[in-house]
């Protein structure tokens, strides 16, 4: 805390005070300077997401032919479990919408550069998908079994959930 002491006159009359102060822990910004948490949602909200290659064995490839998905439709209130080969579309019912699966992970990790598998056995599923929207592009992402509301697909109708891959 810091102390100050002040000092009033008016007119004949002389009035003192002291008093405290708590000490401020954030540091000045200069002036028209947005705020810090305001920077830092601007931040994650308008960084690019990086483009990483996927880096897959010929082992993990030859396992694993389709992923299994799980759609909720909200509005018909309707949960139904899809196959989805790996390199195909699904066509979701009643909508303009499609799901293109182009690629499967048992195992996810990523470094800077690359995703891959760190084994060929399921620990950490993740699929990469297409999703298009009156045949445009919509959103391309990750969807994982193990955590599925990491960076879900954001739409008011649709829940998309990947339940895990199915072997050859």
């Amino acid at each position: 805390m810091k102390s100050f002491v002040g000092v009033i006159v008016t007119g004949s009359l002389v009035f003192s005070f002291v008093g405290c102060k708590k000490a401020e822990d954030k540091s000045q910004l200069p002036f028209g300077h947005p705020s810090i948490e305001k920077v830092m949602q601007q931040s994650t909200a308008d960084t690019p997401r990086k483009e990483r290659s996927v880096m897959m064995s010929s082992d993990a490839r030859d396992t694993w032919s389709a992923v299994r998905l799980i759609i909720y439709d909200r509005l018909a209130k309707t949960t139904k479990e899809y196959n989805v080969p790996i390199g195909s579309i699904l066509a979701l019912p009643d909508s303009k919408i499609t799901i293109r699966v182009l690629t499967f992970v048992p195992d996810f990790t990523m470094n800077d550069k690359n995703i891959t598998t760190a084994s060929n056995i399921p620990k950490n599923p993740a699929a990469q998908v297409l999703i298009q929207a009156f045949g445009r592009n919509a959103w391309k992402g990750w969807l994982f079994s193990m955590h599925p509301d990491i960076h879900p697909f954001p739409h008011e109708r649709f829940d998309i959930r990947l339940v895990g891959g199915v072997s050859k």
